[in-house]
């Protein structure tokens, strides 16, 4: 997984956003940790932009969410739900099943299978995304460690 880089004030800008941006941005952020284009219209254009100037740099830890600001209690659960969204992702594209029948094999309606494929997290418990992994064909497995 690729490790974000804060770069400037951004960091502090993006944990002032509202609670459910924060929620979007994680998700978007996410998948372009695990190589995806984010699903947001217009977010990435695939030319680096030009800084001129140095900017402060730093380095996000292994959960976005703590980035973005969300306790450690809800980082950890929002971290939970959007690996899990990002797999349905991944099997919805490399199956290439339309969305209707992606829908139908997951148990969907075809609108909330796209919710869950523009991120919307907060449509989605972790317990209603476990299914939806299971019905795609994968084993879901919780690890519980003690923290450090």
């Amino acid at each position: 997984m690729k490790q974000v880089v804060w770069l400037g004030d951004s960091l502090r800008r993006v944990r002032d956003f509202a609670p459910e941006a924060r929620h979007e941005a994680g998700v978007q952020l996410g998948l372009v940790q695990v190589g995806e284009e984010p699903k947001i219209p217009g977010a990435y254009s695939g030319e680096k932009a030009t800084m001129s100037g140095k900017l402060k740099r730093v380095l996000g830890s292994d959960n976005i969410f703590i980035d973005l600001g969300f306790d450690k209690v809800e980082a950890e659960n929002l971290k939970m739900r959007s690996d899990l969204m990002i797999r349905v992702v991944e099997f919805h594209r490399k199956s290439g099943m339309t969305q209707a029948a992606a829908a139908k094999a997951l148990g969907l309606t075809q609108p909330r299978l796209n919710a869950l494929l523009k991120g919307k997290i907060g449509q989605f418990s972790l317990d209603a995304l476990v299914n939806i992994a299971s019905r795609a064909g994968m084993n879901v497995r919780l690890v519980v460690k003690k923290a450090a």
